[in-house]
């Protein structure tokens, strides 16, 4: 059987490798280098870079020529541009096709961009104090199970509107986020694309949020999506914790424009690996692309920060 075609690894030059993996303690000597400092997850590898597991640890690489492999406790590899066949785990994706496209800012290339880099991503302030988070310029597997936003403002209550492209789908009122889809409200047709606001009210005075969008992916593309997952799930191994397959989960969503989904698999990543910068660098990316200026600009500070201390 095959099985899905990572090609998922940022583009550098130099990089070989991506540490997709980790557990416990993990010691990396770039070349050139004299001694070994602490590996974190997402740490890019170069011909000639050396990696060794201490005791109770281990190691997931995900190399350039789609090569997975896992180094268990007390194991070192030196990496090199090419691998023996049988020390490798092939993924590939039928019709060669990448299953990740994951464009990420490169602070660590050339620390002089990185103010540039964030003050290029902000926006003029779009005049509303309503923010709707999720479902948000996503495309989706299924229907919305809720609704998600954020108000600078106590309003007494909120409308969320709905419309599809011949008028209004469907409206109701709430007092809070997030909100139900309604059981009563029509679902949404896959394929077709939605927008959606949210009003607030009180005694004195109102406000409106920008207009966003989502759609449902078509019955054949989620059929595509689910057979992937199950491909990689297969070849990675269907452990929901193991970073290595939300990596790639993240990225298949990534390329087929579920960024709600990525965003949940880069979201893990980060919360269990607080010193790597790389999650940080996906998520402020697809925060980008949603259009969530503002939590863009943290996700990318944080990578900047967390380079700084992990060189």
């Amino acid at each position: 059987m095959s099985v899905p075609v990572i090609d998922a690894i940022p583009q550098t030059p130099s990089c070989t490798a991506l540490v997709t993996d980790l557990s416990g303690t993990v010691m990396v000597r770039k070349a050139g280098k004299a001694d070994f400092v602490k590996g974190v997850w997402g740490l890019q590898l170069s011909s000639g870079d050396q990696l060794r597991t201490q005791d109770n640890s281990s190691a997931t690489l995900l190399f350039q020529n789609s090569s997975l492999i896992t180094l268990g406790s007390k194991s070192s590899l030196t990496i090199a541009d090419n691998l023996t066949a049988g020390s490798r785990k092939s993924i590939k994706v039928p019709g060669g096709e990448r299953a990740s496209n994951l464009s990420l800012l490169t602070f660590r290339e050339s620390r002089n961009g990185e103010a540039g880099a964030l003050a290029g991503l902000r926006s003029a302030p779009d005049g509303t104090d309503i923010t709707p988070i999720s479902p948000r310029n996503s495309k989706l597997k299924s229907g919305p199970a809720e609704f998600a936003w954020t108000s600078t403002r106590s309003y007494e209550s909120f409308t969320v509107t709905v419309l599809s492209d011949t008028g209004i789908f469907w409206r109701r009122t709430t007092t809070a986020s997030p909100m139900d889809y309604p059981k009563d409200a029509p679902l949404p047709e896959p394929g077709r694309p939605y927008f959606w606001s949210v009003a607030g009210q009180d005694l004195f005075d109102h406000g409106t949020s920008v207009i966003v969008r989502f759609t449902v992916l078509p019955l054949q593309d989620l059929t595509s999506v689910q057979e992937q997952e199950q491909r990689l799930q297969q070849a990675v191994g269907g452990d929901p914790e193991n970073t290595s397959l939300q990596f790639l989960l993240g990225g298949l969503y990534d390329q087929q424009g579920l960024l709600t989904e990525a965003i949940v698999q880069f979201r893990h990543i980060a919360e269990k690996n607080p010193a790597a910068p790389l999650p940080h660098e996906i998520l402020g990316n697809l925060y980008e692309k949603i259009g969530l200026k503002d939590q863009a600009i943290r996700e990318l500070q944080k990578a900047v920060t967390l380079s700084q201390e992990h060189p």
